[in-house]
């Protein structure tokens, strides 16, 4: 019937012994024998950890955010963006206490999210809205809050999370 695998291929599949007819494929293709590996051994080598270079670290940033509150570390981005501060903005979504160094990928996060060219007018946007006092910020729970900012146009509204930890707040 359709979709039944052959009743030879059960053999195949439980034993690193070639089936017969795959032997004589073999035969027809002048062939004596084939390499099968053992089934029972891993692919990969036990203890193997080796996944290619540690990123490199990123110097923080000469010019430290101020994130006491979900408002100031906004304002801060703002302010990094304007620099294009790479390790400031990087430092909004990396707690030192989970971070002690940022890393190059940190730093290509930040990029994406911040500096890229397809996010220059949202954060254009933001910064209009934040100057006007066009924001609001909601508290969700101790240490949780959503900074709605209106934006208007296509956009509407835009919510950015933080969090905090420690005594600073970081995006999401």
């Amino acid at each position: 019937p359709a979709g039944t695998p052959p009743a030879d291929l059960a053999p195949i599949a439980s034993s690193n012994q070639p089936s017969p007819q795959v032997l004589a494929n073999l035969a027809e293709l002048g062939l004596e024998s084939v390499d099968v590996p053992d089934l029972e051994t891993p692919l990969r080598r036990e203890g193997a950890t080796y996944q290619g270079p540690a990123p490199a670290f990123l110097a923080e940033s000469e010019r430290p955010l101020d994130q006491s509150s979900p408002e100031r570390a906004l304002r801060g981005a703002l302010d990094a963006l304007a620099r294009q501060d790479l390790a400031a903005l990087a430092r909004l979504r990396r707690s030192p206490r989970s971070h002690p160094r940022l890393t190059e990928d940190d730093g290509a996060d930040a990029r994406r999210r911040f500096l890229s060219p397809s996010m220059a007018p949202t954060w254009k946007r933001i910064g209009a809205a934040l100057q006007a006092g066009a924001f609001q910020v909601v508290t969700s729970s101790p240490g949780k809050a959503v900074v709605v900012v209106q934006v208007g146009g296509a956009l509407g509204t835009y919510r950015i999370s933080l969090h905090k930890d420690g005594d600073a707040w970081f995006m999401s």
